[in-house]
């Protein structure tokens, strides 16, 4: 392999560039968000400092990664936009007679938190799926076994 050519300059004397509009960084917002969920890492990976740094040199400064809580924001209005998508997966699936298994659990970083309510099922192919039914936000509670139980419960009401 060649050797690099060019050197890093510091990142303070990289030019800046104007910050891009609303709409397109909330696009990448989102896209942050749901890459977080699917690969099931932490919210605050996106306010790691050499993270920023690289989104930050990629772009020259026009775009930053969003927090932790934005990241929380985007994960509900992500789970209310595929409400309709789940609706229709558990109508074919009860038309087939394919029973899903559910399950609640907590996901919570650095005091950021959503409570998942999940469900399981196994297509013709024996390909087993996982869908989000059913996140949303949760402030810890002595008692998290009942919480998690009746907020399970209500998911799996939800999609009767």
């Amino acid at each position: 392999m060649k050797p690099a050519t060019e050197k890093l300059v510091p990142l303070d004397s990289l030019p800046s560039v104007a910050v891009w509009p609303v709409a397109r960084r909330d696009e990448l917002h989102k896209a942050h968000s749901l890459w977080l969920v699917r690969t099931k890492r932490a919210f605050c990976l996106t306010e790691d400092k050499e993270y920023r740094a690289i989104w930050r040199r990629a772009l020259h400064g026009a775009y930053i990664p969003p927090d932790r809580k934005t990241v929380r924001s985007h994960v509900l209005m992500l789970a209310k936009e595929g409400l309709e998508y789940v609706t229709e997966i558990n109508s074919n699936l009860r038309a087939e007679g394919i029973q899903v298994a559910i399950s609640g659990d907590i996901w919570s970083d650095r005091g950021v938190s959503l409570l998942g309510i999940c469900q399981y099922h196994i297509d013709a192919k024996f390909k087993i799926h996982e869908l989000v039914r059913r996140p949303q936000s949760y402030l810890f509670f002595f008692n998290v076994l009942t919480v998690i139980c009746a907020c399970t419960g209500a998911g799996c009401h939800t999609f009767q």
